[in-house]
């Protein structure tokens, strides 16, 4: 529990700091530029002043969308920015993804293939 807390600290602080648009009340979708872009699925509560993101990791069927949908309820009652990225198929594989990239076909993986040592910096909000 606490790598996955910490993968998510890791992962929101890279958020933080350029995203091409503030985020606007309801659903959206926008593209960080990172070094490959990643398509982000957002929400943003219309009645409030957000005060914090609400991190939401899809599953295997790669619905990051509906993830942020089922995110909504919980974003406005706490009034906070759901965000949910879209780890897709083809540059995140099975093994990738949901195993950390840490072992692949029953190897263990270099930890520069699974770690990161430098954040793009950009922000979302």
């Amino acid at each position: 529990m606490i790598c996955r807390s910490l993968v998510a600290a890791v992962f929101l602080a890279g958020l933080m700091p350029v995203l091409a648009a503030p985020i606007a009340p309801g659903i959206g979708e926008q593209t960080a530029p990172l070094t490959e872009p990643l398509e982000i699925f957002t929400y943003r509560p219309a009645n409030c002043t957000p005060t914090g993101y609400l991190l939401v990791f899809h599953g295997v069927d790669r619905n990051a969308d509906t993830y942020r949908d089922d995110a909504e309820p919980l974003a406005d009652r706490f009034c906070l920015i759901a965000v949910a990225p879209l780890f897709d198929k083809q540059r995140f594989p099975n093994w990738r993804y949901q195993h950390g990239g840490v072992v692949h076909r029953g190897a263990a993986q270099r930890p520069e293939h699974y770690t990161a040592s430098s954040f793009s910096i950009w922000s979302i909000g």
